[in-house]
């Protein structure tokens, strides 16, 4: 996100190779986390019908979250009006964070289960969706302030049309909540986790390149896209040049759009690709934070981590602001990663959060005195969300 946001311009030159790298992956990553601090938190609730004590606990967890999301909505929408150049994300977590309530009470194989058949259904419904709706603009939506004059649309946009829509990125989020329920410390679960992000992660772009390059998609990929654009000013493959324009959906046009993988296309194949390598990531990350003396080498990203609401916001801002020295460059990138990861690092010396995520959990309602603490965490700190 910093390369995307902060770094120079892709077509500055130099950066296009290093931004596919995390093209899409990055977002993806994050709504992974963001799941999987939900059940590290929480963990799994009593269900609400056995007693007192488990309907007043859930009533504190949906309070808190309701409340939680309310924030996020109103920093991610204000954060949106600037121009950043980035597509803010925050407004749609709240939406996730609403949505994922439910399934605090599943169990981990079927949040596994729920994730791979909302991977399948999810893209196919939008798609159902936006073509009723005969939707023919690229998909760059992302909500500002003014939205809430429209709550129809701000609805529409961040259940189904946005750059990150509720109906395509749930999977994410689930996926990274069964995540959190596992023993993160067992080394046997972290490999698993390798193992099981690169096998997703094969299936779901391997699958898409077949379907493109071997059985015919890529022909009537550029039927498709030779409809919207004129290929002499594509500037090379048609296909992605059309993609490039659409960020959390595909066109709704023809169905063969929902064959592709690329980053944000909200596609089967690229929530499941994407979210093996998520899963992979987070396994090798569990497992190098695990070696002897590793303590010391992961601190600063720890800190980043931990206080990732306040460095999230910053790192938009510093990309927009017209203050920040050496726009469009490589150097700005490199002092800004500096900077963040420094001054994470150095505030957390003195405070236990970062400065949004105490805000955060000043406004979030405390749990009720006689209702259930959820188990702490295996192997993560709750101030890591």
């Amino acid at each position: 996100m910093f390369v995307a946001h902060v770094g120079p311009d892709r077509d500055a030159g130099g950066v296009n190779r290093l931004l596919w790298l995390g093209d899409g992956r990055s977002a993806a990553l994050f709504a992974v986390l963001a799941g999987a601090t939900l059940t590290l938190v929480h963990r799994r609730p009593p269900p609400p019908w056995q007693g007192r004590e488990a309907a007043a606990g859930f009533r504190s967890i949906a309070a808190g979250t309701l409340v939680r999301s309310a924030v996020l909505l109103l920093l991610g929408t204000a954060l949106a009006g600037p121009d950043t150049g980035a597509l803010v994300i925050l407004p749609f977590f709240a939406l996730y964070f609403v949505a994922a309530l439910p399934a605090l009470w599943l169990s981990t194989n079927r949040l596994f289960v729920v994730a791979a058949w909302w991977a399948g259904l999810g893209p196919v419904v939008s798609f159902v969706l936006r073509n009723g709706w005969r939707q023919t603009d690229p998909g760059y939506r992302v909500p500002d302030l003014t939205a809430f004059g429209d709550p129809g649309e701000l609805a529409r946009t961040l259940f189904v049309t946005g750059s990150y829509p509720v109906l395509t990125w749930m999977p994410f989020v689930l996926v990274g909540m069964a995540v959190g329920r596992l023993d993160l410390l067992d080394h046997a679960v972290q490999r698993l986790l390798v193992e099981f992000g690169a096998v997703a992660a094969v299936v779901g772009y391997g699958s898409s390149w077949l379907l493109v390059h071997v059985f015919g998609g890529r022909d009537a990929l550029v039927t498709a896209a030779n409809d919207w654009i004129d290929p002499s000013a594509a500037h090379g493959d048609p296909v992605l040049a059309l993609l490039r324009w659409f960020t959390g959906t595909v066109p709704a046009d023809d169905p063969v759009w929902l064959i592709v993988a690329q980053g944000h296309s909200g596609t089967p194949f690229e929530i499941v690709g994407a979210s093996g390598v998520a899963c992979a990531v987070v396994g090798v990350c569990l497992r190098v934070a695990a070696a002897p003396r590793a303590r010391a080498l992961i601190a600063v990203p720890v800190a980043v981590g931990t206080m990732s609401l306040t460095v999230y916001t910053v790192h938009l801002l510093a990309g927009w602001s017209p203050l920040t020295p050496g726009a469009g460059s490589w150097g700005r990138l490199a002092a800004f990663t500096v900077v963040a990861g420094a001054g994470a690092w150095l505030w957390l010396r003195f405070a236990a959060k970062g400065p949004l995520e105490t805000v955060l959990a000043y406004v979030t309602p405390r749990r009720r005195r006689g209702s259930p603490a959820p188990a702490p965490p295996p192997a993560a700190d709750p101030g890591a969300e």
